[in-house]
Protein backbone atom coordinates (compact mmCIF):
# COMPACT_ATOMS: atom_id res chain seq x y z
CA UNK A 1 0.00 0.00 0.00
CA UNK A 2 0.87 3.30 -0.14
CA UNK A 3 1.24 4.42 3.51
CA UNK A 4 3.16 1.34 3.93
CA UNK A 5 5.87 2.30 1.03
CA UNK A 6 7.78 4.09 3.72
CA UNK A 7 8.23 1.76 5.29
CA UNK A 8 9.70 -0.63 2.76
CA UNK A 9 13.11 0.51 2.20
CA UNK A 10 15.47 -2.32 3.77
CA UNK A 11 18.35 -2.87 1.70
CA UNK A 12 20.74 -0.80 -1.06
CA UNK A 13 19.28 -2.32 -3.98
CA UNK A 14 15.41 -1.02 -2.89
CA UNK A 15 16.97 2.60 -2.55
CA UNK A 16 18.99 2.27 -6.06
CA UNK A 17 15.88 0.86 -8.15
CA UNK A 18 14.56 3.96 -6.25
CA UNK A 19 16.62 6.16 -7.39
CA UNK A 20 17.55 4.83 -10.89
CA UNK A 21 19.58 6.93 -13.42
CA UNK A 22 20.26 10.30 -10.64
CA UNK A 23 22.66 7.44 -9.13
CA UNK A 24 25.27 9.09 -11.25
CA UNK A 25 24.92 12.57 -10.04
CA UNK A 26 24.75 11.43 -6.78
CA UNK A 27 28.26 9.94 -7.20
CA UNK A 28 29.50 13.19 -8.32
CA UNK A 29 28.43 15.15 -5.43
CA UNK A 30 29.77 11.99 -3.21
CA UNK A 31 33.09 12.00 -4.56
CA UNK A 32 33.87 15.38 -4.09
CA UNK A 33 32.25 14.94 0.01
CA UNK A 34 34.98 12.39 0.28
CA UNK A 35 37.74 14.15 -0.95
CA UNK A 36 37.04 16.72 1.21
CA UNK A 37 36.42 15.23 4.43
CA UNK A 38 40.00 13.63 3.64
CA UNK A 39 41.21 16.92 3.34
CA UNK A 40 39.67 18.05 7.03
CA UNK A 41 39.01 15.18 8.46
CA UNK A 42 40.29 16.23 11.71
CA UNK A 43 37.24 19.02 11.87
CA UNK A 44 34.85 18.45 14.61
CA UNK A 45 31.69 15.83 14.48
CA UNK A 46 29.45 18.77 14.60
CA UNK A 47 31.26 20.25 11.03
CA UNK A 48 31.19 16.35 9.12
CA UNK A 49 27.30 16.37 10.39
CA UNK A 50 26.82 19.69 8.80
CA UNK A 51 29.05 18.37 5.65
CA UNK A 52 25.92 15.34 5.65
CA UNK A 53 23.40 17.61 6.05
CA UNK A 54 24.78 19.57 3.19
CA UNK A 55 25.66 16.57 1.05
CA UNK A 56 22.04 14.96 1.42
CA UNK A 57 20.16 18.44 0.50
CA UNK A 58 21.90 18.98 -2.68
CA UNK A 59 21.11 15.35 -3.71
CA UNK A 60 17.67 15.91 -2.90
CA UNK A 61 17.27 19.41 -4.46
CA UNK A 62 18.56 17.67 -7.61
CA UNK A 63 16.48 14.47 -7.69
CA UNK A 64 13.59 17.08 -7.45
CA UNK A 65 14.47 18.72 -10.56
CA UNK A 66 13.32 15.84 -12.54
CA UNK A 67 9.92 17.10 -13.41
CA UNK A 68 8.12 13.06 -12.89
CA UNK A 69 9.15 13.17 -9.23
CA UNK A 70 8.42 16.85 -8.49
CA UNK A 71 4.73 15.15 -9.17
CA UNK A 72 5.46 12.18 -7.38
CA UNK A 73 7.08 13.81 -4.17
CA UNK A 74 3.54 16.19 -3.72
CA UNK A 75 2.32 13.50 -2.28
CA UNK A 76 3.74 13.05 1.50
CA UNK A 77 4.09 9.17 1.52
CA UNK A 78 5.92 9.22 -2.04
CA UNK A 79 8.37 12.17 -0.58
CA UNK A 80 9.11 10.11 2.51
CA UNK A 81 9.74 7.56 0.28
CA UNK A 82 12.26 9.80 -2.03
CA UNK A 83 13.99 11.26 1.22
CA UNK A 84 14.80 8.29 2.94
CA UNK A 85 16.18 6.18 -0.62
CA UNK A 86 18.43 9.72 -0.62
CA UNK A 87 19.53 9.35 2.91
CA UNK A 88 20.18 5.70 2.84
CA UNK A 89 22.07 6.11 -0.44
CA UNK A 90 24.89 8.91 1.15
CA UNK A 91 25.16 6.82 4.32
CA UNK A 92 25.74 3.70 2.52
CA UNK A 93 28.49 5.51 0.11
CA UNK A 94 30.35 7.27 2.89
CA UNK A 95 29.23 5.02 5.94
CA UNK A 96 33.40 3.82 5.67
CA UNK A 97 34.86 7.05 6.32
CA UNK A 98 32.12 8.30 8.94
CA UNK A 99 32.05 5.46 10.47
CA UNK A 100 35.70 5.18 11.02
CA UNK A 101 35.90 8.41 11.94
CA UNK A 102 32.98 8.03 15.00
CA UNK A 103 34.91 4.95 15.83
CA UNK A 104 37.75 6.81 16.48
CA UNK A 105 35.82 9.42 18.82
CA UNK A 106 34.36 7.00 20.63
CA UNK A 107 37.38 4.03 21.31
CA UNK A 108 37.96 5.55 24.53
CA UNK A 109 34.63 4.92 25.66
CA UNK A 110 34.30 1.63 23.49
CA UNK A 111 36.98 0.00 25.65
CA UNK A 112 35.75 0.37 28.56
CA UNK A 113 32.56 -0.86 27.74
CA UNK A 114 34.17 -3.85 26.30
CA UNK A 115 36.07 -4.56 29.74
CA UNK A 116 32.57 -4.72 31.26
CA UNK A 117 31.15 -6.82 28.91
CA UNK A 118 34.48 -9.37 29.07
CA UNK A 119 34.50 -9.39 33.02
CA UNK A 120 30.81 -10.50 32.32
CA UNK A 121 30.77 -13.22 30.20
CA UNK A 122 30.52 -16.06 32.50
CA UNK A 123 27.05 -14.94 33.24
CA UNK A 124 24.17 -16.61 32.96
CA UNK A 125 20.27 -15.93 31.50
CA UNK A 126 19.29 -16.95 35.22
CA UNK A 127 21.48 -14.46 36.78
CA UNK A 128 20.00 -11.33 35.11
CA UNK A 129 15.88 -12.80 35.21
CA UNK A 130 15.86 -14.18 31.62
CA UNK A 131 12.47 -16.27 31.51
CA UNK A 132 13.17 -19.79 30.47
CA UNK A 133 10.51 -19.24 27.40
CA UNK A 134 12.87 -16.74 26.32
CA UNK A 135 15.94 -18.69 26.07
CA UNK A 136 14.88 -20.76 22.49
CA UNK A 137 15.18 -17.83 20.33
CA UNK A 138 18.29 -16.51 22.27
CA UNK A 139 20.55 -17.68 19.58
CA UNK A 140 18.70 -16.59 16.65
CA UNK A 141 18.32 -13.27 18.03
CA UNK A 142 22.15 -13.19 18.84
CA UNK A 143 23.15 -14.09 15.38
CA UNK A 144 21.12 -10.92 14.11
CA UNK A 145 22.33 -8.34 16.57
CA UNK A 146 25.74 -9.52 15.31
CA UNK A 147 24.69 -8.09 11.89
CA UNK A 148 24.82 -4.53 13.07
CA UNK A 149 28.30 -3.70 11.84
CA UNK A 150 27.51 -4.78 8.71
CA UNK A 151 24.47 -2.45 8.33
CA UNK A 152 25.97 1.06 6.49
CA UNK A 153 22.79 3.11 7.30
CA UNK A 154 21.23 4.11 10.88
CA UNK A 155 17.71 2.91 8.63
CA UNK A 156 19.09 -0.82 8.19
CA UNK A 157 20.93 -0.52 11.69
CA UNK A 158 17.41 0.40 13.29
CA UNK A 159 15.64 -2.46 11.17
CA UNK A 160 18.72 -4.88 12.46
CA UNK A 161 17.42 -4.16 16.12
CA UNK A 162 13.96 -4.13 15.72
CA UNK A 163 14.62 -7.92 13.79
CA UNK A 164 15.98 -8.74 17.19
CA UNK A 165 13.13 -7.92 19.13
CA UNK A 166 10.37 -9.59 17.14
CA UNK A 167 12.86 -12.90 16.91
CA UNK A 168 13.08 -12.16 20.87
CA UNK A 169 9.17 -12.07 20.57
CA UNK A 170 8.34 -15.04 18.26
CA UNK A 171 6.53 -17.97 20.46
CA UNK A 172 8.25 -20.86 20.34
CA UNK A 173 4.74 -22.88 20.88
CA UNK A 174 1.41 -21.53 21.56
CA UNK A 175 1.32 -22.59 25.24
CA UNK A 176 3.26 -19.61 25.44
CA UNK A 177 1.86 -15.84 24.45
CA UNK A 178 4.41 -13.81 23.90
CA UNK A 179 2.30 -10.69 23.24
CA UNK A 180 2.02 -10.19 26.96
CA UNK A 181 5.89 -9.52 27.51
CA UNK A 182 6.59 -7.30 29.81
CA UNK A 183 9.34 -4.09 29.42
CA UNK A 184 11.82 -6.25 32.55
CA UNK A 185 11.11 -9.58 30.51
CA UNK A 186 12.65 -8.04 27.11
CA UNK A 187 15.39 -5.85 28.80
CA UNK A 188 16.84 -8.95 30.51
CA UNK A 189 17.17 -10.33 27.30
CA UNK A 190 18.20 -7.50 25.74
CA UNK A 191 20.55 -7.02 28.31
CA UNK A 192 22.23 -10.80 27.81
CA UNK A 193 22.22 -10.30 24.32
CA UNK A 194 24.38 -6.76 24.69
CA UNK A 195 26.93 -9.06 26.79
CA UNK A 196 27.04 -12.38 24.72
CA UNK A 197 27.16 -10.31 21.28
CA UNK A 198 31.17 -9.93 20.56
CA UNK A 199 30.14 -6.08 19.06
CA UNK A 200 33.50 -4.41 20.15
CA UNK A 201 32.11 -1.03 18.87
CA UNK A 202 28.91 -0.34 20.48
CA UNK A 203 29.19 3.15 21.66
CA UNK A 204 30.45 3.95 17.77
CA UNK A 205 27.06 2.33 16.71
CA UNK A 206 24.66 4.46 19.18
Amino acid sequence: STASACYSLKTIEDVKEILGKHIEKFDKNIASFRSTFKEYERKSLRNHMDSVNALYTRCLQQLLRDSHLKIIAKQEPQMSLIKQAVEMYIHHCIHDLIFKYVGTIEATEDAVFNKITRSLQDIQQKDIGVKPEFSFNIPRAKRELGQLNICTSPQQKLICLWKVVQIIMQSPSQRVNMETICADDLLSVLLYLLVKTEIPNWMANL
